[in-house]
Protein backbone atom coordinates (compact mmCIF):
# COMPACT_ATOMS: atom_id res chain seq x y z
CA UNK A 1 0.00 0.00 0.00
CA UNK A 2 1.11 3.69 -0.52
CA UNK A 3 0.57 6.88 -0.01
CA UNK A 4 1.39 9.96 -1.68
CA UNK A 5 1.98 13.87 -0.63
CA UNK A 6 0.70 16.00 -2.63
CA UNK A 7 -2.61 17.48 -3.91
CA UNK A 8 -4.86 14.29 -3.63
CA UNK A 9 -3.41 11.23 -1.16
CA UNK A 10 -4.50 8.24 -2.23
CA UNK A 11 -3.98 4.68 -1.32
CA UNK A 12 -3.19 1.90 -2.97
CA UNK A 13 -3.04 -2.10 -2.37
CA UNK A 14 -1.17 -3.85 -5.02
CA UNK A 15 1.45 -6.58 -5.39
CA UNK A 16 5.16 -5.97 -5.90
CA UNK A 17 6.92 -7.70 -9.23
CA UNK A 18 10.65 -6.71 -7.53
CA UNK A 19 12.12 -6.11 -4.43
CA UNK A 20 15.39 -5.39 -2.91
CA UNK A 21 17.12 -3.27 -0.03
CA UNK A 22 17.10 -0.43 -2.62
CA UNK A 23 13.65 -0.36 -4.13
CA UNK A 24 10.62 -2.35 -5.83
CA UNK A 25 8.44 -2.48 -8.99
CA UNK A 26 4.77 -2.47 -9.27
CA UNK A 27 1.79 -2.07 -11.89
CA UNK A 28 -1.62 -0.94 -11.42
CA UNK A 29 -3.91 0.84 -13.61
CA UNK A 30 -3.44 4.42 -11.30
CA UNK A 31 -0.92 6.99 -13.07
CA UNK A 32 1.37 8.05 -10.97
CA UNK A 33 3.61 11.00 -12.15
CA UNK A 34 7.31 10.42 -12.06
CA UNK A 35 9.44 11.32 -9.01
CA UNK A 36 6.14 11.08 -6.94
CA UNK A 37 6.88 10.32 -3.23
CA UNK A 38 5.84 7.52 -1.49
CA UNK A 39 4.76 6.00 1.46
CA UNK A 40 5.40 2.09 1.19
CA UNK A 41 3.59 -0.38 3.87
CA UNK A 42 5.09 -3.67 2.71
CA UNK A 43 4.42 -6.86 4.17
CA UNK A 44 4.78 -10.61 3.40
CA UNK A 45 3.10 -13.32 4.17
CA UNK A 46 4.63 -15.32 6.82
CA UNK A 47 6.49 -12.26 7.84
CA UNK A 48 5.16 -10.58 11.17
CA UNK A 49 6.81 -7.45 10.84
CA UNK A 50 5.59 -4.66 8.54
CA UNK A 51 8.07 -2.09 7.25
CA UNK A 52 6.92 1.10 6.52
CA UNK A 53 9.49 3.18 4.08
CA UNK A 54 9.60 6.31 1.91
CA UNK A 55 10.46 6.12 -1.79
CA UNK A 56 10.22 8.22 -5.21
CA UNK A 57 8.87 6.63 -8.55
CA UNK A 58 11.98 6.94 -10.33
CA UNK A 59 10.21 4.92 -13.78
CA UNK A 60 7.16 4.57 -14.91
CA UNK A 61 6.50 2.57 -18.11
CA UNK A 62 2.78 2.10 -20.06
CA UNK A 63 1.99 -1.57 -20.77
CA UNK A 64 1.68 -1.79 -24.75
CA UNK A 65 -1.64 -4.35 -24.72
CA UNK A 66 -5.15 -3.48 -23.89
CA UNK A 67 -4.71 -4.07 -19.73
CA UNK A 68 -3.73 -0.07 -19.57
CA UNK A 69 -1.47 -0.54 -16.82
CA UNK A 70 1.77 1.10 -15.91
CA UNK A 71 4.57 -0.61 -14.15
CA UNK A 72 6.47 1.37 -12.05
CA UNK A 73 10.19 1.44 -10.50
CA UNK A 74 10.58 3.20 -6.58
CA UNK A 75 13.83 3.94 -5.35
CA UNK A 76 13.77 3.16 -1.45
CA UNK A 77 14.89 6.21 0.67
CA UNK A 78 17.10 5.11 3.58
CA UNK A 79 14.99 3.06 5.40
CA UNK A 80 14.06 3.70 9.26
CA UNK A 81 14.55 0.30 10.00
CA UNK A 82 16.91 -1.32 7.20
CA UNK A 83 17.69 -4.68 9.00
CA UNK A 84 14.27 -5.92 9.11
CA UNK A 85 13.42 -4.43 5.44
CA UNK A 86 16.72 -7.08 4.38
CA UNK A 87 15.01 -9.12 6.62
CA UNK A 88 11.36 -8.98 4.83
CA UNK A 89 13.11 -8.88 1.34
CA UNK A 90 15.67 -12.25 2.42
CA UNK A 91 12.10 -13.80 3.26
CA UNK A 92 10.47 -13.33 -0.34
CA UNK A 93 13.46 -14.91 -1.77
Amino acid sequence: AYTHSGELDKVLHSFTSTISVNGLSFSTALSIPLHTRLRLMLSVPGFSDEVEVDGEIVRVVASEDERREYEYGVRFELPPDGPVLAQLVRSVD
